[in-house]
């Protein structure tokens, strides 16, 4: 593997809300909110895009979604839009196959990765899914990269404040400062993670211009 060019692999999810886990009565309910959509694209470290996925998951309880969330999961499931969604290890075993299309390794980026990783996590170790699985069967590497912190690292000026907001996909701000277009409302896994591509491809043009 070491030998190999690393591609990387943009992962977005949509939720029911931001929990992956809570506790209700003293007891921890694992999952409370469930992912709803996944999305991903796979790119070269010439940013040359090889190819995305798509897949809706079918939460198991779609009551716990938390109102006015920014995917609007709950009008659009009404309007039919979840009719072929899936289970979640079932989506989560597409995505795995979906990698496998590309023999070379693969690093994880994403935006805010963190918030997606506390739901993906939950759903890889109840597939019994290791990161020593991920590494050696499917040769995605356990280091994830933040584009979010990309961003900071690159736009945040010296003597001035600093605020996480400032490099936020969902205000707009960070859209702006690198004179992309916003993400369409209402948000879908795969435009979370094109936006994300696009996010990278950016501050890597920016980087190479110095």
């Amino acid at each position: 593997m070491e030998n190999e060019k690393y591609l990387f692999l943009c992962l977005d999810i949509e939720a029911t809300g931001h929990d992956p886990e809570t506790y209700y009565l003293g007891k921890l309910i694992q999952p409370y909110h469930e992912i709803v959509d996944l999305g991903a694209v796979l790119f070269t470290q010439e940013c040359e895009v090889l190819r995305t996925f798509s897949q809706k998951v079918l939460p198991e309880h779609p009551e716990r979604c938390m109102p006015n969330i920014i995917n609007e999961y709950p009008r659009r499931a009404q309007n039919g839009e979840w009719e072929n969604a899936v289970a979640r290890d079932i989506a989560i075993w597409r995505l795995m196959y979906w990698c496998t299309a590309h023999e070379n390794p693969k690093t994880i980026v994403g935006q805010n990765i963190s918030f997606d990783w506390s739901f993906l996590a939950i759903a890889f170790a109840e597939c019994k899914i290791t990161a020593d699985t991920l590494r050696e069967r499917y040769n995605i590497h356990y280091a994830k990269t933040d584009t979010r912190s990309m961003a900071m690292q690159e736009l945040w000026e010296p003597g001035t404040p600093f605020d996480p907001d400032d490099y936020s996909l969902r205000n707009g701000r960070l859209t702006q400062k690198l004179g992309i277009e916003d993400e369409p409302i209402p948000h879908e896994a795969l435009n979370g993670a094109m936006k994300c591509y696009e996010v990278f491809k950016k501050l890597r043009e920016m980087r190479g211009q110095r």
